[in-house]
């Protein structure tokens, strides 16, 4: 019975170091983040899980960059580059996009503009909806 019981807290103690692990490598860059606050752009770089929401990006350079899964919920994108941007999982409801460019981004898994709906998986460039009943 001992033997069982240790062998459980072994299991709990490494699955919470997994755990906590897997939270850590899903953090965005936070030099990242403060060189798009400060300069307007971050063209490549890693912004997964960013708390974007409210966010005045407006003409920013985001080309090619991570933004799978950031919260950009009313975010201002609007004239901003997103060419060949990762936007999977990316929350965009609310968020202005006229006259942004996203060719070649990836908005597979994102919830789109009303907030509700997601774009379908591969969705590149423009995001592709589920069709209504």
């Amino acid at each position: 019975m001992k033997r069982t019981t240790m062998m459980i807290a072994i299991c709990i103690v490494a699955l919470t170091f997994l755990f906590a692990m897997s939270v850590a490598s899903h953090a965005f860059n936070e030099a990242s983040l403060e060189n798009l606050k400060s300069a307007g752009q971050c063209p490549g770089c890693d912004l997964s899980y960013a708390p974007l929401s409210e966010s005045n990006l407006s003409g920013a350079n985001l080309a090619g960059a991570n933004l799978s899964a950031a919260n950009l919920t009313n975010a201002n994108l609007s004239s901003a580059n997103l060419t060949n941007a990762n936007l999977s999982g990316a929350i965009l409801g609310g968020a202005d996009l006229s006259y942004a460019t996203i060719a070649g981004a990836n908005l597979s898994g994102a919830i789109w503009l009303d907030g509700v709906k997601r774009c379908l998986y591969g969705s590149i460039g423009t995001c592709v909806l589920p069709q209504e009943d």
